[in-house]
């Protein structure tokens, strides 16, 4: 006989049930080259990358980057994304991020994932 926690069983629908990471193959090829060659000149200039090569092409990575704006979404990708190491990014943002229109659809396709404040939970990461 087995028993069964309710909270594993709200687990497991949760699981199923929360926006799963994607890279979007024609959003990536739309969007990074807009950023990268478009935005980014236009807003900063010249934008200098050192230590690219530093970056792991095969093992896992965790790139924790200090998070000082709205750009960061282009600007990482731009020196450790697709491009330079091979890799599609996988992102956390809150919630909120993730609920707004165009810009959540567009953030989930991208790599995006939703991720809620308070006390962490293993259970609101995806596997």
């Amino acid at each position: 006989m087995t028993t069964s926690n309710s909270t594993d069983g709200n687990l497991d629908r949760n699981r199923s049930e929360r926006v799963k990471s994607q890279v979007s193959p024609w959003i990536a090829r739309l969007v990074y080259p807009l950023g990268c060659y478009v935005l980014l000149p236009l807003y900063f200039g010249r934008i200098q990358v050192v230590g690219q090569e530093n970056i792991p092409k095969t093992e896992p990575t965790i790139v924790a980057p200090t998070h000082r704006s709205r750009w960061d979404a282009l600007i990482v990708p731009y020196a450790v994304g697709r491009w330079v190491s091979g890799r599609d990014l996988h992102f956390m943002v809150s919630v909120n991020e993730v609920q707004k229109g165009l810009q959540g659809w567009i953030i989930r396709r991208m790599g995006g994932f939703p991720r809620g404040y308070g006390t962490a939970s293993p259970g609101k990461f995806p596997p």
